[in-house]
């Protein structure tokens, strides 16, 4: 039985990517590794393993055939280039058989996600770039009652966890002939997304939307519009566009 490892387990990326992964594999297969006393969604093994800690990694691994390595929430690039390159030597040290890694939409400008995709060189490994997530820029939205925008009517691709977790499961079971996928989602426009949930569209500057406002130079450049069709072949299926996205959450809320 080929055994898998899902670091991140309890954050949104790896609680989907875990569901996804017991679907296909069953749980009996799976190990969640968690920090302290974190408790996975799925009923699978946990073992305790922390990026700060390299022997605790090691230990994680042991008997591990395939891993999905999320990457560190860790903003500081230093701090984050060290634990990803804990967890890469902590693979190679186990003999992991295959690494599927959440890297990020324009990882060469990266410093942590530059360093990380180039250690996995010589290493049987899929990169997953994924782009900027759905979910936020809905929730946000519904939070105000109003879609707050200062994207001067570009578009932005993104694409929702629950795809992307989808994504990174099916990789790590049936790891893709490419080496690097670009994991970009339909894009939409901020009209579309007021529309969609009846609310108004106001266009504030910048600073107005709060956690967004150092994307929205990007979206104006046009930066953050391209999608492209590596999600949807392996997904084998169209991702959620902004519609399916925002009534699925629309829904939960109502419940």
């Amino acid at each position: 039985m080929t055994t898998y490892l899902i670091t991140g387990s309890t954050g949104r990326l790896g609680s989907a990517a875990l569901g996804a992964l017991v679907q296909r594999v069953g749980r009996d297969a799976v190990t969640a590794l968690v920090r302290g006393a974190g408790h996975p969604a799925a009923d699978v093994r946990r073992v305790t393993g922390d990026y700060d800690d390299p022997r605790s990694l090691r230990q994680a691994l042991d008997g591990i055939d395939r891993v999905l390595f999320v990457s560190s929430p860790q903003l500081d690039p230093a701090i984050r280039s060290r634990q990803h390159l804990a967890v890469v030597g902590a693979a190679r040290d186990a003999g992991v058989e295959h690494l599927v890694y959440t890297s990020a939409r324009g990882a060469q400008h990266d410093p942590a996600h530059r360093a990380t995709e180039s250690a996995l060189d010589g290493m049987s490994a899929t990169v997953l770039r994924n782009t900027l997530y759905t979910e936020p820029w809905i929730e946000a939205a519904l939070d105000a009652g109003v879609v707050r925008s200062a994207a001067a009517g570009a578009l932005i691709s993104t694409a929702s966890i629950a795809d992307l977790g989808e994504a990174a499961a099916r990789a790590l079971v049936a790891p893709p002939q490419a080496r690097v996928l670009e994991l970009r989602g339909p894009a939409w426009g901020f009209a579309q997304l007021a529309a969609v949930l009846g609310s108004p569209l106001e266009e504030v500057s910048d600073e107005q939307t709060g956690p967004f406002a150092v994307l929205f130079p990007l979206v104006r450049a046009e930066v953050l519009a391209e999608s492209g069709a590596d999600l949807a072949a392996l997904l084998d299926r169209q991702p959620e566009d902004i519609a399916a996205v925002a009534a699925r959450l629309t829904d939960a809320r109502s419940r």
